[in-house]
């Protein structure tokens, strides 16, 4: 029902980004279209992008499959087909509202409520990078279910070191130093990378209003926090652009959303109008 629910609700993301997305983003160009047309050939791609192997499986499945919607689109271009277009902004969504059912899930073991759990869901589906990185045709949707589904924040980094040393310009000590020395905040930082996180800073707020009325804060929010912090950090590391970097720190999304949900539950448990925090 959770998932049904959510599909209804949202699958408006995919036919606006289908029908209306002009110029997807350029690693989809020269990177993402040619996995996703020879998944697990590690030969097609360079190694900061042919690794994401998950997305271009799925893509490449309901590509073979030939599910595909077809409609004139804003999109042209003569060396894509306009069906792997499909495929990969289908795989995302996919995979999108799987993690947001996923965090329904979690939302709903600790508040034992269906609404909370939609709240959760919804939350996934409404942050400010679902519509701008992952129903698009890059590689966020997978990336997302992967998060709402194990917490293993240093993999990824502990894969290129292992599988590519030497090869990814990316983990070169020199380039990650220089990317360190050179780091600085500024107004891009903070509105394409801080400001874009919309449902983290909806969670700080619940919790803040928690705190002010003294009542239990979310499990884990400190935890969460943390990770967000390293993942800013890999970022500003890697040398990622701002809007990068808060397409990194997106990851953690569905958490979010889960812990924004069971906080507005405490809320309701305790019978403390949120309203009256905030006078």
């Amino acid at each position: 029902m959770r998932l049904a629910f959510l599909s209804l609700a949202s699958y408006g993301l995919l036919y606006f980004s289908y029908k209306w997305y002009a110029l997807p983003d350029p690693d989809f160009l020269v990177a993402y279209s040619q996995m996703y047309r020879h998944p697990l050939d590690f030969t097609v791609a360079d190694p900061s992008h042919v690794l994401r192997q998950g997305s271009a499986v799925l893509t490449y499945l309901f590509y073979e499959i030939g599910v595909y919607y077809p409609a004139q689109i804003s999109f042209h271009d003569s060396h894509i087909d306009q069906r792997l277009y499909f495929a990969a902004l289908l795989a995302n969504y996919v995979a999108l509202l799987i993690a947001a059912a996923i965090a329904g899930e979690i939302a709903q073991a600790k508040t034992g409520g269906l609404a909370y759990s939609l709240i959760a869901g919804l939350l996934c589906l409404l942050s400010f990078h679902a519509q701008n990185f992952v129903v698009t045709g890059l590689t966020e949707g997978v990336t997302w279910l992967f998060m709402a589904l194990i917490f293993l924040l240093l993999l990824y980094v502990c894969i290129r070191e292992f599988s590519f040393a030497g090869i990814d310009p990316q983990l070169s000590p020199a380039s990650l130093f220089s990317n360190v020395a050179s780091w600085r905040i500024d107004t891009a930082f903070l509105t394409q990378g801080l400001l874009a996180q919309n449902v983290v800073i909806l969670c700080l707020v619940v919790n803040a209003c928690l705190w002010l009325q003294a009542k239990p804060r979310v499990e884990y929010l400190g935890v969460y926090v943390t990770a967000l912090a390293a993942l800013a950090a890999i970022a500003m590391v890697e040398g990622e652009q701002p809007g990068d970097a808060g397409r990194v720190m997106g990851m953690l999304t569905p958490m979010f959303a889960v812990m924004t949900a069971t906080g507005l539950w405490e809320f309701e448990r305790k019978s403390v109008p949120i309203a009256a925090t905030i006078h």
